[in-house]
C-alpha cells in the first residue's frame, strides 16, 4: 500500500478556507470589526514579529471563545455542505480519487481546524490530521489544543500516526513552505502540483 498526504488550503482548495469559513459563518459586520481589532496581530505576523501560532490563536479567541463546541460542529458541517465545494479544485479531487482507487491510504494534513474539514474528509472516506481547538466543559476556549498543524508539526503528526516504513511509496502534495517538512517525508513530493 502507498501513502498519499495532501495539504488542504491552496492544494485541495483554491484559496484560504479558514477566512472563507469565517465569512460564511459570521455576519459581515462582525468579520470586519474583528479583523480591524486584530489588525496589529495580523500585521505583526506578516512582518515576522508574531508567530503564525500566536496570530491564529488570537483570531480563534476573537471568534470562538465561549461558543459551545457543538455549535462549531454544526457550523462546520453546514459550511462543508453548502460553501466549501465551490472552492475545491477539481484536479486535486480527481487525484485524491485516483489514489483511493489505487488502494492507497489517503490523509489530509492541514492547519485548518477540524470542524469543517472533517465532514469533507469523511465524505471522501479519507483520514485527517488537523489543528484542534481546546474545549473545556463543552465550551471552546479559543486556544489551540496542542500545536498548529503546519511545518514541522505536520511531519511530527504524520510520523506519530503512521509507520512510514510500512508503505511501498509515499506521495505528498503541498503549496507553501509550511508543507516542506511533510514533502520531505515523501518519495514523490509535489509542490503546487495543481496550479495557482
Amino acid at each position: 500500500m502507498n501513502l498519499a498526504l495532501f495539504d488542504f488550503d491552496g492544494t485541495i482548495t483554491k484559496k484560504d478556507s479558514f477566512l472563507d469559513f469565517l465569512k460564511y459563518s459570521f455576519p459581515a459586520g462582525q468579520v470586519w470589526r474583528s479583523t480591524f481589532a486584530l489588525l496589529h496581530w495580523l500585521a505583526g505576523y506578516k512582518i515576522g514579529l508574531v508567530s503564525v501560532n500566536r496570530a491564529k490563536e488570537k483570531v480563534l479567541i476573537r471568534f470562538f471563545k465561549g461558543l459551545p463546541a457543538e455549535q462549531l460542529e454544526q457550523m462546520g458541517e453546514k459550511y462543508a455542505l453548502e460553501a466549501l465545494p465551490r472552492i475545491i479544485r477539481k484536479s486535486s479531487l480527481a487525484k485524491i480519487e485516483e489514489h483511493i482507487q489505487n488502494g492507497d491510504q489517503v490523509v489530509i494534513v492541514t492547519a485548518s481546524v477540524t470542524q469543517y474539514v472533517k465532514p469533507f474528509a469523511s465524505k471522501l472516506g479519507v483520514s485527517l490530521l488537523s489543528t484542534e481547538m481546546e474545549v473545556r466543559n463543552g465550551i471552546l476556549t479559543g486556544k489551540l489544543e496542542g500545536k498548529n498543524c503546519r511545518g514541522a508539526e505536520k511531519a511530527r503528526r504524520i510520523k506519530a500516526a503512521y509507520n512510514l516504513s510500512e508503505y511501498a511509496s509515499i506521495y505528498a502534495y503541498g503549496d507553501t513552505k509550511g508543507d516542506r517538512e511533510m514533502l520531505s517525508l515523501a518519495n514523490f513530493p509535489f509542490m503546487k502540483h495543481f496550479g495557482h
